[in-house]
């Protein structure tokens, strides 16, 4: 499996108060979110939110790919953190 050359990653770590948390099952099962074998478990680490909800980003990660030097990450701390919208 191999990647675009110009490939950008971004990996935001944020805050999320519990009324941005997507809960809606139809919207979950939609978005692939639950296992398919027990659609009452999260086969996923990471927590859902709810799209245009606000989330406290505490750091961001970006990692570009190159033809020349292969991958360069670039993070970004955020104190206090940064309100966004999912």
């Amino acid at each position: 499996m191999g990647t675009h050359p110009n490939d950008k990653i971004v990996v935001h770590n944020a805050e999320v108060p519990i009324s941005s948390v997507e809960t809606d099952k139809d919207v979950l099962k939609k978005n692939k979110v639950f296992s398919p074998d027990n659609l009452n478990e999260n086969s996923e680490e990471e927590v859902p939110v709810k799209k245009g909800a606000t989330v406290r980003v505490k750091s961001s990660s970006s990692t570009k790919t190159s033809n020349y030097s292969g991958y360069r990450t670039r993070k970004r701390t955020y104190n206090p953190p940064r309100e966004m919208k999912a």
